[in-house]
Order: C-alpha cells, then sequence, then structure tokens
C-alpha cells in the first residue's frame, strides 16, 4: 500500500511539473523530485519529507533558494496542466 502511495505521488509530480521551463531539465527533475516527497508527506515538512536523508532535504533547500529557479514556472507548470485536466469535464 505505500509503495503505491508513493508511484501516485510520483506520478502526480511528473505529471503536474514535467513541463516547467527552469532552463535545465536537471532542475525540472529535482523539481519532480521534490514535488513528489512533499506530495507523499502532504502538509509535512521539508525535514520530515525527506526521511531522514539529509542529503535529501540539502537538496531541496538548495533548490529552493536556487534563483535560476522561478516560481512563476512552477505555478505556470501547474496551472497548465489543471487546465488540460479541467477540459475532460464540460462542467466546468
Amino acid at each position: 500500500m505505500i509503495t503505491s502511495a508513493l508511484h501516485r505521488a510520483a506520478d502526480w509530480a511528473k505529471s503536474v511539473f514535467s513541463s516547467a521551463a527552469l532552463g535545465d531539465p536537471r532542475r525540472t527533475a529535482r523539481l519532480v523530485n521534490v514535488a513528489a516527497q512533499l506530495a507523499k508527506y502532504s502538509g509535512k515538512s521539508i525535514t520530515i519529507s525527506s526521511e531522514g536523508s539529509e542529503a535529501m532535504q540539502e537538496g531541496a533547500y538548495r533548490f529552493i533558494r536556487n534563483p535560476n529557479v522561478s516560481a512563476e514556472a512552477i505555478r505556470k507548470a501547474g496551472a497548465m496542466q489543471t487546465v488540460k485536466l479541467a477540459q475532460e469535464f464540460p462542467e466546468l
């Protein structure tokens, strides 16, 4: 069951953020990984979502502090995926 939840979080993060234009595919991959970890521990801190891995925790904080990472690009990727999913429902 836990493995299934992990895959769902990873699949969700990939579907929402893999199109983020962060200027380097490695940054986009890092975004997907960080988002998956945070989704797996929704509402928890980066420290808790890092599952005791100092490297994972530091990687998440470095990603957030990276001046080449644009919150607007992350927001746009999420919004575009939401629009795409909403098109499947004529009521929306």
